[in-house]
Parts: C-alpha cells; structure tokens; sequence
C-alpha cells in the first residue's frame, strides 16, 4: 500500500545510496517516494542533489525549487 512508512524508506534509501556515490539508484527510490507521495519535501530534496550530481541541472532545478516552494526557509 501507499504508507508513509514506503515513503521514508524510499528517502533512506536514496539518501543511503547518495551518501555511497550510488547516484542512479539514488534517483531511482527518491522518483519512488515522489509517486507515493508527490511534495514529500525530503524526497525532492534528494531527488535534486542526485541530479545535480549526475550533471543533470535542469531537472535538478526543478526538484530544488519544488522543494523551496514547500518549504523557503529548507536550506536547499
């Protein structure tokens, strides 16, 4: 089902795999925890930093400023 309890294992995950230079797996969990759960500020968050770190900007932009829109005071 779609738990919460998903959602932050997904985070982990990809926080975990970022954390391990495994960053398209990173990107992987962190697209999974945005389908179960679309504004999840941490998801974005990390979904960002993996593009960023695959050299993709633009997407990471994207996620980034998602991110600042939920929450302007995270520091993104």
């Amino acid at each position: 089902g779609k738990s919460p309890n998903d959602v932050r294992t997904q985070v982990a995950a990809a926080s975990f795999l970022l954390r391990s230079n495994q960053a398209n797996d990173a990107l992987e969990h962190a697209r999974k925890a945005l389908e179960l759960e679309p504004g999840n500020l941490d998801a974005l968050t990390v979904a960002g930093l993996v593009s960023r770190l695959l050299g993709d900007f633009a997407t990471s932009a994207k996620y980034l400023s998602q991110a600042h829109l939920l929450n302007p005071l995270h520091p993104a």
